[in-house]
């Protein structure tokens, strides 16, 4: 493994769901998570020991764990250079890639 690339597990989840109004009445009040976050365009729980974030797709998405790097550019080259395809580029942000099983994650700049 290449020493200057660190990826840490930050905590938060991602999924993805059509309906955020039905996203939001049944992670906020089935499942009485608190809601810290909310856009047009996503919801964000606090799940105790992780943050759940929904974001609004068109289609219900799988799971996606989420990793914080000192060096977003290092990690992109890094995952790419090992057989990773890089699915959404966020630019300094971060990214999400898909491993070479296809399973997807999400990586983040640490700050």
């Amino acid at each position: 493994m290449d020493q200057t690339v660190r990826f840490a597990g930050n905590g938060q989840f991602a999924i993805a769901v059509p309906d955020l109004a039905k996203a939001r009445h049944f992670y906020g009040e089935v499942l009485g998570l608190p809601l810290e976050f909310e856009s047009p365009e996503a919801l964000g729980f606090d799940a105790g020991g992780f943050k759940l974030y929904v974001n609004r797709e068109p289609s219900v998405g799988p799971c996606i764990p989420s990793f914080d790097v000192p060096d977003v550019a290092a990690a992109r080259d890094y995952v790419v250079a090992a057989g990773a395809t890089i699915v959404n580029d966020r630019g300094k942000g971060g990214f999400y890639f898909a491993d070479p099983f296809g399973l997807v994650y999400d990586v983040v700049g640490e700050d």
